[in-house]
Formats: structure tokens, sequence, C-alpha cells
């Protein structure tokens, strides 16, 4: 029998190859689906339709991802930031059963073929609202689901577009020390036990910041439990 040439390792030929060049183009282009602001916009509890927000906050620029990870063809209306009627396709994994347009109450109604994905591209930057940030909580706990941390974590309420820094001193103490920024819910932030001073009482400090400046702050003090002794027989 006549041995087959092996394949080559790379074809650009190959409809995979091509696929990968595009999405890799695509990513390069866009900083916002580097670095921008990730939302959960939309999930089915089963296979379905799961779609984020990826948010330029220098631009305002909002880019919308969606997946179908079911086995056949799947509808959704998904609330967006940004205005209905101005998307554009960036990217689709198969070559058609993609349909988008204007939806009801500031969302974009898609359709996806099985097992796909579609990136979109709003151009015009989000506008500013007269929605101010929610109240923001706070909280610090020193054991944390990673070893030798702490979680400070915050809430902000749902659909508002913010980062979240964070920062800790000693009770006492005028200036915060800074511990680092979330962009995405869950706003959290791990610092290790031995970068958080070593104090009876701390002092902790996280401020929200939207897209437009506008600020929300919110503190939080955490004690240092002592042991109580054990009760002395008379």
């Amino acid at each position: 029998m006549e041995e087959m040439a092996p394949a080559p390792a790379f074809n650009e030929d190959h409809p995979l190859f091509r696929a990968i060049r595009e999405m890799i183009s695509v990513r390069q282009k866009n900083p916002a689906l580097q670095s921008g602001i990730q939302l959960v916009r939309y999930a089915e509890d089963n296979p379905g339709i799961f779609a984020v927000s990826r948010i330029d906050r220098d631009h305002r620029e909002e880019l919308l991802i969606v997946f179908n990870n079911s086995g056949e063809t799947r509808k959704a209306d998904i609330k967006t930031f940004s205005p209905p009627g101005s998307w554009e396709r960036l990217f689709a994994s198969a070559p058609g059963g993609f349909n988008f347009a204007p939806g009801p109450e500031n969302q974009v109604s898609v359709e996806l073929p099985h097992f796909s994905t579609l990136v979109l591209r709003n151009p015009r930057p989000i506008e500013e609202s007269a929605q101010q940030l929610s109240e923001l909580r706070l909280e610090a706990n020193r054991n944390s689901e990673i070893d030798d941390r702490w979680e400070i974590r915050a809430d902000l309420a749902p659909d508002q577009v913010a980062s979240i820094a964070f920062g800790v001193r000693a009770k006492g103490e005028k200036d915060y020390k800074f511990l680092g920024t979330a962009d995405s819910p869950p706003y959290r932030v791990f610092p290790t036990r031995d970068s958080i001073p070593n104090a009876p009482a701390l002092e902790f400090k996280a401020i929200a910041r939207d897209l437009f400046g506008r600020e929300s702050a919110a503190e939080f003090e955490w004690q240092r439990r002592i042991p109580k002794r054990p009760a002395q027989s008379p």
C-alpha cells in the first residue's frame, strides 16, 4: 500500500487557521477585548445564549460578545449600555445563520446558529445618563478562599459600569495604602496578609468611579478579635 504524505502542520488555507487569524486580528484592533471592563449581560440556565459586554473606558465604546453553546439555533434580547441602532459585526464563527437588530428598550435582538460566536461593536460612545452611582457596600475578611490572603469586596448595583479602587490604613493613620483596582463584578481584591498593616484595628475604603468621573465611596472598620479567657474556678 502506498503511504500517504503527512499533512502540513500549519495549513494557512484551513478554515480553522483562517478563523484563528481573524480572531487575533479583531482582538488586536479592539482594546476593549484586551483590557476592557467586562459585565455579564445575558445567561441562560441551560445550554444556550451567554453574552458579555466589554467596554473601553477611554472611549466609552462597547463591544458585545455572544456565545451559543447549544446544539440548536437560539435567539435572545440582550440589554446593552449603548444606543441600539448602531451595532456592526466584527466577527462571526460561521459563514451564515447570524442576525442582529435593535430590540425593545435599548436591547439588541440576536440570533445565532448552534455552537457559534458573534462579536458586535457599537462605534457610538455610551451616553451619560442621569442615573447616579448606587450606594457602595464594602467588607473585608481575613480568611479568603485563597490561602494567606485577605478578601476585600465591594458590591454595586447591577447594570452600572465602574471601576473600584481599594485601600487600607491602620486606624488613626492619615493615609491609605492602595490595594488594587477591580474593573468587573464581583469587585474584589486579594492582598497578601503581610501587605496589610499589622494593627489591632484597620480601616478599609473603596471608591467606585464610573465612565463619566462620578464617584461613590464606602468604608469598613475591622477589629482584631481578642480570644475570651476561660472563666476561672472559684
